[in-house]
């Protein structure tokens, strides 16, 4: 069995990309974040048989969504120096 390892981290071609707005890396880093959003828009209800239950709440999801994009294309900045 030969397991792929990830690294922990997004590439910075990945980041630059979002950073300008490109539709597939903003992709990437939701899917990336995609459990971790999920975790957060998780509410509580209780079923038919008074059982709680965790469903994920889908208009939570695509705001934080919207707001994670937002924020890496006016917010982030890379400051590095090229080789």
């Amino acid at each position: 069995m030969d397991k792929k390892k990830s690294s922990k981290y997004l590439p910075v071609s990945v980041i630059e990309g979002a950073i300008q707005g490109e539709p597939e890396a903003i992709r990437a880093i939701w899917r990336r974040y995609d459990y971790y959003i999920n975790t957060l828009c998780s509410r509580p209800y209780q079923d038919y048989y008074g059982n709680i239950r965790f469903m994920i709440d889908l208009s939570m999801k695509d705001f934080l969504k919207a707001q994670l994009a937002w924020a890496i294309m006016n917010n982030f900045k890379i400051e590095y120096e090229k080789k």
